[in-house]
């Protein structure tokens, strides 16, 4: 068999180098049986459907064979995982190259995971694909080979995307807390951390932990919403709540067509109806809009563009126009090749997290055609808008593109709409015919406030970061010392706790001991893991002091995946364990390492930390002990005040 897997060992913690949970494991290339990559890479492209850049390898040694072939295995897990919108965004390493025998190299990884199951899973249809393929004896059992494959790779895929995150802005703000170099980790749920300690924050979806319940209950009720907006005299459209469609075709006669029909409680533009104009539209929209609720408005009409205007802590941060669902014609082609050529934008799809969504000739876009004298096989003249949608909303086909000529009234408009509805990160969706000109001197109103925005990335990619940057102070980070070591490790750790007390910062210490906040022990004895972790998930801590034993770091990798200083007491070249505990480590981001042994300098060097302490008995004064020492050397690299 060309390729086999091992046992997986899933640590709980993070490990060389990667910004996740690691797991660990081998992968044993028979190097003796002849590979084809190119006829690899191209089998695995087709199957998943995915059109990217490969992996091209020339060296063919033993060694360098079967390390290129993990490399397309580690290559195609990343995409597979991706494709199926887990949140992994780094590459697995390969961490070990050794030769079994003659023909047999056994490959060490380590691999990111959310859920170990499923990466195992993705990895294993992999090696399963590969093997089957590299047996294939000709084109007959090539296509039968292929076909089997597609089908398993979208069972497989189906399955992952099953675990991934709920919502298209999820994915967007992991994405963008890892392109800062942001720590996060899941709490539960769809709820995820952003940073650690006294800078963590939550976020679901667009929610934050500081948005207003309330007013995110008014948000999803228009006409609460309306109700609260109106008091603090902003402009939103005249509407009645409705019970029948005869009640409706009287309060809109009342209003005077056109009308809109929308539920009272739901978004996304699900059952709304805009721009009706005679009873009989108006009674299809009621029955369609009962379809998705019981609660049901009618509202008078406000001829004007779409415009979503996204707030965030009391400033408008960026504002984007909805253009209806439709086509712009060219003077040649039919509607119906126009729709086709606008959906053949990859953009474009019907799955819910497409960043635009498919556009189909349906009733509501044959009425509309109807309306301007056209069917989908007539040719609409050059330049003219034909709209096949009477909602502007992105899920029924909207485009966006930015807006960037608000007008400052308008602005403020916005910002006094969140500020009304007490709601921190809202989405305010303004009716006005040209948002470069006043609301103050024009015909307009707020028919939507959002709570839970979809922010999108179409045309302002970096937006989800800013978001981050501005929520998350730091980056997230807080300064994070590592003291390997046994008894010596917790007498270091309280010397330095000591000195940075007197900085006034609340400084805990994690060990398998327990944790403590300064003097005062707030957890039991648990892993050095998850007293770290308890550490960073606590809202008043400023620094962590984490100590462990090379055993525990092996076991269960770190919490962290960056530290300021790691402190590193004891060193035995005959346990093979410690310099897999100092890899497993030294390969993360690490700023400092400050030791006693010298043998430590050597591997620090090797792994490319690029500052490195060395302190001995001799080094100084001769009063202090090596502790003090190494407590006194973390504090100088901490920049923290000491008292001589």
């Amino acid at each position: 068999m060309l390729i086999q897997q091992t046992n997986w060992q899933a640590l709980k913690g993070k490990a060389y180098g990667l910004t996740m949970p690691t797991l660990v494991g081998t992968i044993n290339i028979n190097t003796d049986i002849d590979v084809d990559l190119t006829a690899i890479n191209s089998f695995i492209a087709n199957t998943t459907s995915l059109t990217i850049d490969v992996p091209i390898f020339s060296d063919q040694t033993q060694q360098s064979k079967a390390r290129n072939l993990v490399e397309i295995l580690l290559f195609w897990l990343h995409q597979i995982q991706q494709q199926a919108r887990q949140p992994l965004f780094e590459h697995g390493q390969i961490i070990g190259v050794q030769a079994s025998t003659q023909t047999v190299t056994g490959v060490q990884l380590a691999l990111p995971y959310v859920r170990a199951r499923a990466t195992i899973d993705a990895l294993s249809w992999l090696i399963t694909t590969i093997n089957t393929l590299n047996n294939t004896k000709n084109s007959e059992e090539l296509s039968k080979h292929q076909t089997l494959a597609t089908k398993t790779c979208g069972r497989l895929i189906s399955k992952l995307q099953r675990l991934s995150p709920s919502g298209s802005n999820t994915l967007r703000f992991l994405k963008a807390a890892h392109t800062l170099g942001m720590p996060w980790s899941n709490v539960a749920d769809n709820v995820f951390e952003f940073g650690y300690g006294i800078n963590l924050r939550w976020l679901d979806s667009s929610f934050t932990d500081q948005t207003s319940v309330i007013g995110a209950r008014f948000a999803r009720n228009k006409q609460l919403t309306a109700n609260a907006l109106r008091k603090a005299g902003l402009p939103v459209p005249q509407h009645f709540p409705v019970n029948s469609a005869d009640t409706a075709v009287k309060f809109a006669q009342r209003l005077g067509f056109p009308v809109v029909i929308k539920p009272m409680d739901k978004d996304r533009g699900l059952g709304v109806a805009a721009n009706l104009k005679t009873p009989e539209e108006v009674c299809n929209a009621f029955y369609s809009a009962r379809k998705v609720s019981r609660k049901i408005l009618v509202e008078k009409h406000i001829e004007g563009q779409d415009y979503r205007l996204t707030v965030f802590n009391g400033k408008m941060i960026w504002a984007i126009l909805r253009m209806p669902g439709g086509v712009i014609g060219n003077g040649k082609d039919t509607v119906a090749s126009l729709v086709e050529t606008l959906n053949d934008d990859p953009l474009r799809d019907r799955h819910i997290h497409s960043p635009l969504k498919t556009l189909h000739l349906n009733d509501e876009a044959k009425t509309l055609l109807a309306e301007v004298k056209l069917t989908e096989s007539d040719v609409p003249k050059k330049g003219q808008f034909i709209r096949l949608r009477r909602t502007s909303n992105i899920s029924t086909g909207g485009t966006p593109t930015a807006a960037t000529n608000v007008h400052p009234d308008n602005q403020r408009l916005a910002e006094n709409a969140a500020r009304a509805l007490k709601l921190d990160l809202a989405g305010i969706d303004l009716i006005i015919p040209d948002i470069s000109q006043s609301w103050l001197h024009t015909e307009s109103a707020i028919c939507e406030v959002n709570a839970q925005p979809q922010l999108g990335a179409t045309t302002n990619a970096e937006i989800y970061a800013e978001v981050l940057s501005s929520l998350v102070s730091n980056n997230g980070r807080i300064p994070i010392v590592l003291i390997i070591g046994d008894q010596t490790a917790i007498q270091i750790a309280k010397q330095l706790q000591i000195l940075w007390q007197t900085s006034g910062k609340k400084i805990a210490i994690a060990s398998n001991q327990g944790l403590w906040f300064n003097d005062t022990q707030i957890a039991r004895a648990d892993t050095v893991l998850n007293t770290s972790k308890a550490a960073l998930n606590t809202s008043t801590v400023e620094a962590i002091i984490a100590v462990s034993s090379t055993a525990e770091i092996e076991k269960t990798g770190l919490a962290f995946d960056h530290c300021d200083v790691v402190i590193i007491t004891d060193y035995n070249n005959r346990q093979p364990s410690m310099t897999k505990c100092y890899q497993m480590v030294l390969s993360h981001n690490i700023k400092t390492v400050i030791t006693s042994e010298e043998q430590i300098v050597d591997y620090a060097k090797k792994l490319n930390v690029s500052h490195i302490k060395l302190v001995s008995e001799s080094d100084t004064d001769a009063s202090n002990s090596l502790i003090e020492k190494l407590s006194l050397a973390a504090a100088q690299e901490l920049a923290i005040p000491v008292q001589q």
